[in-house]
């Protein structure tokens, strides 16, 4: 898994400490823009992944228990 970028947020000095200096915001957005996608194909790589271990998890359970095994076709 990629480390994630999220842009850093300086507390100025000397105010009440509830605002943030942030990068121009069109900067900004283009910036958040980018890693919702990085963020979204990596969770689009997570599910699929996940999805693959629990099939196999299926299987193995079925084997250790004796039970009859799902489609194997389905575990790659």
């Amino acid at each position: 898994a990629k480390k994630s970028r999220l842009p850093i947020l300086i507390k100025p000095s000397g105010s009440s400490g509830n605002t943030y200096h942030l990068p121009g915001t069109q900067e900004l957005k283009g910036q958040l823009q980018n890693q919702i996608l990085e963020l979204q194909g990596e969770l689009e790589e997570f599910k699929t992944c996940n999805e693959q271990l629990h099939q196999k998890l299926i299987l193995a359970e079925a084997m250790r228990d004796g039970r009859p095994t799902p489609d194997k076709t389905l575990l790659n």
